[in-house]
């Protein structure tokens, strides 16, 4: 993509902490791969061994990388998806553009003219169009489909019945590219709360939504 820039992003110490302040749950489905730089070996090692492990593939990454011409960054208490979406939507200047690579659809909030995202797993860059082509959401409301989805990945419940064709069929507004917030969501369910049960669910999981979106 003949970037002028590339910035590598780690995971900072303690950088989950305030999600698990939030929902305790947050990621407890990973056991002990949260630990591991590769999952792929959940059983090789015990805790402490891997902890010395990870260590030392952790200095002989970065000492790699320091070859290269990247940027690393890592900031204490603060997780490296957040650090990525905070670059893309906050830095970029008026004439710059950015690729974010990652394969958590979660950063495809984050599409617009100026963002696109790049899934390793599945070799495709994401602009607005493709999010819409193959959800069917557009990426201005695609987190409210997040929190209503909720993440397996993450340990993060949704609500039951929500999956993305309901929520499309119900919600037909997050098809366009205005953005629609929770509290616009609720609303429309107090709306058309005659019309189906759906709606029902949606305003009874208020909580688990609200939780969902601060996530």
């Amino acid at each position: 993509y003949n970037a002028t820039r590339c910035i590598i992003v780690f995971d900072g110490k303690g950088g989950s902490k305030s999600r698990k302040d939030l929902y305790s749950g947050y990621k407890e489905n990973r056991g002990n791969n949260r630990f591991r730089v590769n999952r792929a070996y959940a059983d090789l090692m015990n805790k402490e061994e891997e902890g010395v492990s990870m260590k030392r593939q952790m200095i002989g990454l970065i000492e790699l990388l320091e070859y290269l011409p990247v940027e690393i960054m890592l900031y204490d208490s603060i997780e490296a998806d957040d650090v990525m979406g905070y670059i893309a939507s906050q830095l970029l200047k008026e004439d710059e553009s950015a690729v974010i690579m990652s394969a958590d659809k979660d950063f495809l909030q984050l599409v617009n003219e100026r963002v696109k995202v790049y899934s390793p797993t599945k070799k495709k860059l994401y602009d607005t169009n493709l999010v819409i082509s193959e959800y069917g959401v557009h990426p201005a409301n695609f987190m409210v489909y997040r929190t209503l989805d909720g993440d397996k990945s993450d340990n993060i419940d949704g609500i039951a019945g929500c999956g993305l064709k309901t929520i499309i069929k119900r919600f037909p507004e997050v098809v366009e590219e205005k953005e629609i917030t929770i509290d616009d969501m609720f609303n429309l369910c107090e709306q058309r709360q005659s019309e189906n049960k759906f709606y029902d669910k949606i305003l009874d999981g208020k909580k688990i939504i609200e939780r969902n979106y601060k996530l």
